[in-house]
C-alpha cells in the first residue's frame, strides 16, 4: 500500500526557507507527471523522525523523500532504521548537503527527483551508525569530537548562517567559524578504542568517525570512506600548533593530509571516544553529547535512492 504514492517530508526553514522554493518547483513537476504524493511539513526539531515513523508504522514499504539539509536527513534516518522495506529519497536544500554528496545523489533537485520517481527505483542498502552518549540514536555520515563539533554547534546557533545563505555562500560559514574557533579551542587528551584496541592521543584537535567522505559543505575529509563497506574510517588530528593546523587543512584540498604524521587514520566497526574534559560531540552536524561516545556500524541499515545502486 505504501508504494502507491510518494511521501515528501519538507523542512520549510532549510537554507533560509529556500527549501520552499525548491518544493514549489518539484510539486509542479509531480503534478504534471500525475505522480501521487503527500507532503508533510516539519514544525520543530525532531519532528521529521516522528513523521517518518508515523508513515512507516502504517506502510512499512513506503517511499519517503526528505527535502532539506543534513540535519533533516539525520532525523529521517533516525525514523527509518528498522524498516528495511522502506525506500528513502533525499533532495538537498540545505547549506551543506554532505549526505547527498557521499551517497551519490544528484545535487540538482530536479535531477534528484527524476531518480526518486523513476520506475523501477534504483536503490542501494547503505550503512548507518548507531551512537550511544547520554542517549541513543543513528547517524548517516559522521560523528565528530573536538573542534569540528564546536564548529557545527556554532553554525547551528549563529545568526551568520542566515546571512551567508542569503548571499548564497552558505558553505563558507563552516570555514569562517572554523577559523574563529581554533583560537579558543582547548585541546583535550582523547582515548580512541577501535574494535577493542586502545590508543591514546594528546593535544587532539578532532576525531572524525566517517561513514561518508564529505564534511562541512563538501570538504573531503575521509576520501576512502564508503557508505556501504561495513566500516568506519576514523581520522585523528593531534599535536599540531594552530598555524600548522591551518596548513594541514589546506592539504585536505588535494588529499595531502593522508600522508601527514600527526593525522592518524584507522578503520573499524566499533569505536569509543573518551575525552579528559568537556568536549562537544556531533552526529551529522547535530550536537548529541559531550566527552564520551560509542558508535557501531549498522550494515545495510536503510535503502536509499542513489547511484550506489548503479553498481
Amino acid at each position: 500500500m505504501g508504494r502507491e504514492k510518494h511521501y515528501f517530508i519538507l523542512n520549510p526553514n532549510a537554507c533560509n526557507q529556500g527549501s520552499l522554493a525548491v518544493w514549489k518547483e518539484l510539486r509542479t513537476q509531480l503534478t504534471l507527471a500525475a505522480i501521487p504524493f503527500e507532503m508533510l511539513l516539519t514544525a520543530y526539531p525532531g519532528h521529521a523522525t516522528k513523521l517518518v515513523r508515523s508513515v512507516l508504522e502504517k506502510h512499512d514499504d513506503a517511499r519517503i523523500t526528505a527535502i532539506g539539509g543534513d540535519g533533516t536527513f539525520f532525523e529521517v534516518i533516525n525514523g527509518a532504521v528498522g524498516f528495511p522495506a522502506a525506500s528513502l529519497g533525499f533532495i538537498g536544500a540545505g547549506s551543506g548537503n554532505d549526505f547527498c554528496r557521499g551517497a551519490r545523489i544528484p545535487m540538482k533537485p530536479d535531477a534528484a527527483l527524476s531518480y526518486i520517481t523513476a520506475e523501477p527505483q534504483v536503490t542501494a542498502s547503505l550503512d548507518c551508525g548507531a551512537f550511544v552518549t547520554d542517549h541513543c540514536g543513528y547517524f548517516a555520515s559522521s560523528v565528530g569530537l573536538g573542534v569540528d563539533a564546536v564548529v557545527t554547534e556554532a553554525v547551528n546557533k549563529s545568526t551568520l548562517k542566515t546571512k551567508f545563505n542569503r548571499l548564497k555562500i552558505g558553505k563558507l560559514i563552516y570555514l569562517f567559524l572554523f577559523l574563529q574557533s581554533i583560537w579558543r579551542f582547548s585541546r583535550p587528551c582523547v582515548e580512541v578504542v577501535v574494535d577493542g584496541v586502545h590508543r591514546h592521543y594528546k593535544d587532539v584537535w578532532l576525531v572524525n568517525i566517517a561513514n561518508n567522505p564529505y564534511f562541512g559543505g563538501g570538504i573531503k575529509v575521509s576520501p576512502d570512506a564508503q557508505m556501504d563497506d561495513g566500516l568506519f574510517h576514523v581520522m585523528v588530528v593531534h599535536s599540531y600548533s594552530r598555524w600548522m593546523l591551518l596548513c594541514m587543512f589546506v592539504s585536505v584540498i588535494w588529499g595531502g593530509h593522508r600522508r601527514l604524521k600527526k593525522v592518524t587514520f584507522v578503520t573499524g566497526k566499533q569505536i569509543t571516544l573518551k575525552s579528559n574534559c568537556d568536549t562537544p560531540i556531533h552526529a551529522d552536524g547535530e550536537t548529541i553529547g559531550r566527552r564520551e561516545v560509542t558508535v557501531s556500524v549498522v550494515p545495510a541499515a536503510v535503502n536509499v535512492v542513489c547511484s550506489y545502486g548503479d553498481k
